[in-house]
């Protein structure tokens, strides 16, 4: 910056014009090395972790959105032109239909709405209930401050992973529930192993506790950053 706005006289053997060109306002590579910080690299790291895991999480849903097109195609006999004119309501009526063709579901032969919305929102009706059974959100008695309800985005992901998509959730796929949490004989063994599930993701977020917390900065850089970006038309006089 002192050679940048002129603060500092340039001494560049190599530029006789005197004129300021990038290699003499940028540190070279071996310097900018020696001069970062333990707290540069961690934030570098969460970064290309950060983008690594977005790329990922994108290809996933593209393939995903791809099986989709290819369901609407094959099995629904809807093409690529005609979805912005298919009502949802044509869409659960065909859902049904190729049900009693070619039995998707193995447990009824035919299939209702309900089912339809029951299969989508399973996850969510999960949510739901244990709303209603007064399980989330939780709440914390604080002095001075009473009872305070506390649900994040962060508890919100780790409970997610707990009981839907993660390694130890009790489902095998998307709609599959597993046979052990079908048999009452196996219930508390079952709450057992998911006590101690909860523990061992508690003590992983204690450990990784200042690494997630600089990934949330960064999260809330990224997006804060991309929406201001979009919207910098709105602060403009």
């Amino acid at each position: 910056y002192p050679v940048l706005f002129k603060d500092q006289p340039l001494n560049s053997t190599s530029n006789a014009s005197g004129k300021l060109t990038i290699s003499d306002v940028v540190y070279p590579t071996d310097v900018c090395l020696n001069r970062m910080t333990g707290l540069h690299w961690s934030v570098i790291i969460v970064a290309i972790v950060f983008w690594l895991l977005r790329a990922i999480k994108v290809l996933y849903h593209a393939f995903q959105y791809w099986d989709v097109k290819a369901f609407f195609n094959t099995a629904l006999k809807i093409n690529d032109c005609d979805l912005d004119n298919v009502t949802w309501h044509e869409v659960q009526k065909r859902l049904c239909e190729v049900q009693l063709e070619q039995q998707m579901c193995i447990h009824k032969r035919e299939l209702s709405q309900l089912d339809i919305y029951h299969r989508i929102l399973r996850f969510k009706n999960y949510m739901v209930a244990m709303v209603n059974k007064s399980l989330l959100p939780p709440r914390f008695k604080v002095p001075f401050l009473g009872e305070i309800v506390c649900l994040s985005h962060g508890l919100k992901y780790n409970i997610e992973l707990l009981l839907f998509w993660g390694p130890w959730s009790p489902f095998e796929n998307n709609w599959h529930l597993k046979e052990d949490y079908k048999k009452v004989s196996k219930r508390q063994e079952l709450a057992s192993l998911l006590s101690k599930h909860i523990l061992y993701v508690a003590v992983v977020n204690l450990v990784l506790c200042p690494l997630i917390l600089l990934w949330q900065i960064l999260y809330s850089f990224f997006n804060y950053a991309e929406v201001f970006k979009k919207r910098t038309w709105k602060f403009r006089c």
